[in-house]
């Protein structure tokens, strides 16, 4: 049996430029239902300002990449000085097309991965009900490399790591005044 280097391993798990915009578009998609479902006015519209933030994001990395094919290049071009819905439709209609592409099985993972670890909202703005959960059962339907139980034994692990990392409580305040005692012992660190 041949040894793996972490080089061999970490160019195996390297998205390309175009297994990034695949995983950008399927992240939209889940932002962007989540958004058209939110029923509280200050949450869809915290929602929405961040989810325009996140498709320019998203649209200028992937073209700064460079190696994007000239097609899909071109594609996003057109639609980067557009209205705002525009962008987010040029950016989400290629979610499902770009899915079925991703090969090897790898990348699949990887992007899979992403989704179930993605956490966009802040300042207490959460996932609406069940939205989370249906879209990633979309994504992984779309990823065609992926086992049927893939989605399934990864959202567990996570889940059971979550679980975990909450059960370690590190007391946060203790940490801090602890911090605080050393400084004035030995004074600034810096």
């Amino acid at each position: 049996m041949s040894e793996v280097s972490a080089d061999q391993i970490a160019r195996e798990l390297r998205l390309t430029p175009e297994h990034m915009l695949t995983l950008r578009a399927l992240q939209a998609r889940m932002l962007r239902r989540d958004w058209e479902d939110e029923r509280k006015p200050s949450a869809r519209s915290t929602k929405q300002d961040r989810l325009q933030r996140f498709v320019a994001a998203a649209i200028d990395e992937v073209l700064t990449s460079g190696a994007l094919p000239p097609a899909l290049a071109e594609e996003l071009t057109a639609v980067t000085h557009k209205h705002f819905l525009d962008q987010l439709h040029g950016l989400t209609s290629l979610a499902p097309t770009l899915a079925q592409k991703v090969h090897p099985r790898s990348a699949s993972v990887v992007i899979l991965a992403e989704l179930i670890t993605f956490s966009p909202w802040t300042d207490a703005t959460t996932w609406g009900p069940g939205v989370r959960k249906t879209e990633l059962r979309t994504a992984a339907d779309a990823l065609t490399a992926l086992r049927t139980t893939d989605l399934d034994a990864m959202t567990n692990e996570f889940e059971s790591l979550m679980k975990a990392l909450r059960r370690k409580s590190i007391k946060w305040g203790r940490v801090a005044a602890g911090g605080l005692s050393l400084n004035r012992c030995f004074g600034p660190t810096s």
